[in-house]
């Protein structure tokens, strides 16, 4: 009987579910968006850059924002007196074909805005939503792009208002069920 509850509980514990919004930007939305607090937004132009979020976020974030920022994603900081208190990495797809990154696959001419986070102490000032629509105004502009996409957990209400104050409109759902190594997924 131990064996077979052992056996249910790894079961169990083998099964993932993860559920996520996306947006599509809607460029066409005349809102602007004051920040409770200035800040400057830079884009990293090295990985020193980068090693600035240490203030708010663990070792294990800033490795992932340098092993994107190598394979040519842009990584944008937010900064406050000096603080990096926010980051955010873009995916520009400038090719011809669909490319598929982690979950969602990105059409030829578009983007994807992923790897949000504002630091907690300046949560609830406008950064995220002003942050992420002069991210995707900018690199649509820059890069003549037909969509900017931008996903998140469908538990993050706070990230789901500041996608929608930003300008995003939701146009789907993204299923992710993982068993063991398997992963399935499934768009609607």
């Amino acid at each position: 009987m131990k064996i077979l509850q052992r056996s249910k509980n790894k079961f169990k514990k083998e099964i993932k579910i993860a559920i996520y919004f996306v947006y599509k930007f809607n460029s066409n939305r005349d809102i602007h968006i004051v920040p409770n607090i200035e800040y400057e937004l830079k884009i990293a132009k090295q990985i020193s850059d980068i090693e600035k979020i240490n203030f708010f976020r663990e070792q294990g974030t800033l490795n992932n924002l340098i092993n994107l920022f190598k394979t040519g994603e842009l990584i944008y900081l937010g900064f406050y007196e000096d603080k990096c208190i926010h980051h955010s990495a873009i995916f520009i797809n400038n090719t011809n074909r669909k490319i598929k990154k982690e979950y969602i696959t990105i059409p030829p001419q578009c983007s994807w805005i992923h790897y949000c986070n504002t630091s907690e102490k300046y949560r609830g000032k406008s950064i995220y939503s002003s942050t992420i629509r002069e991210i995707a105004l900018e690199i649509m502009k820059k890069n003549n792009l037909k969509a900017i996409f931008i996903d998140t957990d469908n538990k993050n209400m706070p990230s789901q208002k500041g996608i929608l104050k930003a300008g995003f409109d939701i146009i789907g759902k993204i299923y992710v069920f993982k068993f063991f190594k398997i992963k399935i997924i499934i768009r609607r």
